[in-house]
């Protein structure tokens, strides 16, 4: 029954003239579903199960069969959480550290991006004072709000 329930949403979002059109287990990619047939579709079908779906619901689960298990599981609450195994997550410990660009006024003796990145990579901290002719003084920047 839910099958046919995405079958046929499918079949209206794609105009085709029914659901023995929308072959259940073909990739909704082959169907011809894009970013914006794909949320189409998942409105179409939050409206008529009163479920919240996720804007990547067609591409999380890519073909009408995988899709009405979803929702069946979710219409019935017996959807099991998603288990990612620690295997399948990638290794943090060469992952690099790029800045791309930055603009900032450095403190404490600090001259560069360079000299900056040399004080955090050492775990280092430095501090300056607050600049003078801004209009914002320590007492001013320490004042209580409203």
């Amino acid at each position: 029954m839910m099958l046919d329930l995405v079958r046929g949403q499918v079949a209206i979002v794609l105009g085709h003239s029914g659901v023995q059109s929308v072959h259940p287990d073909r990739a909704f990619q082959d169907l011809g579903f894009d970013s914006l047939t794909a949320v189409e579709l998942r409105n179409r079908l939050g409206k008529v199960t009163g479920l919240r779906l996720a804007a990547t619901v067609v591409f999380d689960y890519p073909t009408a069969t995988l899709l009405a298990g979803h929702l069946l599981d979710g219409v019935l609450g017996t959807e099991a959480a998603a288990v990612v195994p620690v295997a399948a997550l990638p290794s943090v410990a060469d992952d690099p550290v790029v800045i791309v660009g930055m603009a900032c006024r450095y403190p404490g003796g600090v001259a560069s991006p360079e000299d900056l990145w040399r004080v955090v990579s050492e775990g280092g901290a430095r501090s300056s004072a607050v600049p003078v002719g801004r209009g914002m003084g320590c007492g001013v920047a320490l004042q209580p709000g409203p």
